[in-house]
Formats: C-alpha cells, structure tokens, sequence
C-alpha cells in the first residue's frame, strides 16, 4: 500500500479494504540529480598507468630524500614528463590516423589515400596462385635457420636488382610472419625476411612479377658499385600488398633530393653534397619516422633512432635507406657517413612510410 492509495476501514471487523490504488509515472519521474548520475569511469591509457607508476616512487622518495637531493629528484621527475608526454603523443597519433580495412582475395594492390600516409599500412593479404610454380618446401625450423635480412648485412648470392635506373610503381610488400626469400621461382632459399625491422612493421618494394611469386628488394646492406640485392618470395596469404603514391630521386650529380607524390604533397631541397653514383640505383626507406611501432616501449627510443634531418644507409640516427654509400669522395657527408637534409625537404620525408622507393642517379 503506498500513499496515494484509497482505503476504508470497518470499524466492527477492523478489516482493512483497499478501494483503489495508483501507481507512480516513472515518466514524468523528476531526472535525477548531478550527484545521482554515475558516469562510467575512463580508461587510464597506458602512458599515464606508466607516469602514475613512477610519479608515485618519486614524490615518496623526494618526500624522504635529503636536501641535498631534490635537484637530482627534480631532473629526474622531468624526464619522466618529457618521456610521458612524448608517449601519449605517439599513443593521439596512433588511435587518431585512419587505417583501412583489408579485403581478402582482392587481386589489385589499392592506392592509399593523402591521409593514410603517414601509418603502416594493413595491406592486403595475397592470394595463392596455382598455376606459378610452388617454391622448396622448408620446415619452420629450416627457415629460422636461415640468416636473417638486415641493414647492417649484405646477402652473399642474392640475386641483382634487374633494373636499376628504371623508376618503381609504388607496389610494396610485407611479411605478416617471417618468410623465406628465394633465388628465383623454385631455387634455393638464401635469407629470411622477419615481419619487423626494429620495431616496426617490414615493408619492401616490388620490383618484378611471376605467377604467384613476387620480386623484392632487401633492407640489407649494398656493396659499393653493385646494385641493390632483391630476392623473391611466395605469395601466400601471410603475405601481405599495398601500394605508395609516392617516391623519392636523389640527384648525385646536383646534389638535391625530391619527394615525388600527388598535388600538394611534393616537394624539392638541395643537400649541398650527394656521394656520386654512376648509373643510377633503386633503393627504398626502410625505416622512417611513419613507420610508427605497435607497442610502446620501442617509441621511447624510435624517435631518437629514426629522423628526417639524416638520411643513412645504417641504423644511426637517421632514417635509413640502403645503398647510399658509407663515405663520399667529396667529403662532405657527416662523421657517420649520413646524409644531411634540408629543412625545407624534412617535413615531406616524415610522412613517407618503409617501403618508400628511392631512385639514386
């Protein structure tokens, strides 16, 4: 029986009878109040988790250090923000960029959009094809026997880029695990190609095709004078295809670089000095500042691995483009043997991801 109920009570009995009753409008209910609302309680992000975990030492440690302490705490609590924030800049940037979705069994590489240029690309997976020819079945432990392609090393016996002068379309590829890299269509494994490089995402230009097989260039060091080493792989479904509208020329003879993409997005800078290489050389970016890694604690360093004032064909500082030569005739790279680059040229290099082809001439 609530308030707004009816009721009549016999006296002789002492019955109590309920008439009639009614029931509250939850409708025209009054809404409820700020202090009433509960609100759903927002994720802690991981840059801040990582800030609380190491704030809260400090301030108990500055709490109980000596005086003569606290400007060594001071610095270091400083550092920590600077790391903190740098940490949920790469996490904005992250979660912010568009990524496209892939779409299996698509046989044309798509075109990325201006927008989804500076991220690693999904890609799509490649599709088997029956009618090339099937590469030396090797077991899993026969692959991972195989040296592994790296920047720092050269690649005894792979075969030669077949067109060094001739500009690349765009096609990349990339290992979604690590795959064997192959002489030629049905011959000998001779390197294996891991799914990431440092961090981030591998991702190689294509250079030629077969049925099924696709011709690749390797992010491995180049002796001075030859082409850059390529090798081919099988295509499966655990490899993946994608395509970049842009690419980049470096002049040796005038010593400029351009960065050759859509309306809007080119670019032209002089580096003062470019070693000089006779015939002309197809490379690629295989590490760049775009090529953002998926877990955090490899952006505490990748910033400072990997910049656009340098370009090098080592990891040291700078990004990193295989078969510029390790010293000049002229002498006017770096001490490390990089490449300076003009600010005017470092903006539109920011945006370029691995896998971006680079024509030396």
């Amino acid at each position: 029986m609530t308030a707004p109920d009816s009721v009549a009570i016999r006296a002789l009995t002492g019955d109590v009878e309920v008439l009639s009753s009614t029931f509250p409008d939850t409708a025209a209910a009054p809404a409820p109040s700020a202090q009433e609302l509960t609100r759903p309680i927002r994720r802690i992000s991981r840059p801040v988790a990582a800030w609380l975990a190491i704030a809260l030492p400090v301030r108990a440690r500055w709490r109980g250090a000596p005086s003569g302490l606290r400007p060594a705490v001071l610095v270091l609590a400083a550092a920590l923000g600077i790391l903190a924030l740098r940490l949920a800049d790469v996490d904005t940037e992250a979660g912010s960029a568009p990524r496209s979705e892939p779409a299996v069994g698509q046989a044309d590489t798509p075109t990325r959009s201006d927008a989804e240029q500076s991220v690693v690309p999904v890609g799509i997976p490649a599709t088997e094809d029956p009618a090339g020819q099937g590469p030396v079945q090797l077991t899993t432990e026969q692959v991972a026997a195989l040296p592994q392609a790296s920047v720092v090393d050269s690649v005894p016996g792979a075969p030669a880029d077949p067109a060094p002068t001739t500009e690349l379309d765009g096609q990349v590829l990339h290992p979604i695990e690590t795959t064997a890299v192959y002489t030629a269509p049905g011959g000998p494994a001779i390197v294996s190609l891991p799914a990431r490089l440092l961090g981030a995402d591998t991702w190689v230009p294509i250079v030629d095709q077969r049925p099924g097989w696709a011709m690749v260039l390797l992010p491995t060091a180049v002796p001075d004078g030859s082409p850059s080493p390529a090798g081919w792989i099988h295509l499966t479904p655990s490899i993946a295809l994608d395509r970049i509208d842009r690419h980049v020329r470096i002049d040796s003879h005038n010593g400029s670089i351009s960065v050759i993409g859509p309306l809007g997005a080119a670019g032209h800078g002089i580096t003062g000095a470019v070693p000089r290489i006779e015939g002309g050389r197809r490379t690629f970016v295989a590490l760049a500042p775009a090529s953002r890694p998926t877990y955090w604690p490899a952006s505490v360093w990748w910033p400072v691995l990997v910049r656009t004032d340098r370009l090098c064909p080592h990891v040291l500082g700078g990004m990193v483009i295989p078969g510029l030569r390790w010293d000049s005739p002229t002498d006017r790279l770096d001490a490390t043997g990089c490449l300076p680059i003009p600010p005017a040229t470092q903006p539109l290099l920011r945006d370029l991801p691995a896998g971006t082809a680079v024509l030396v001439h």
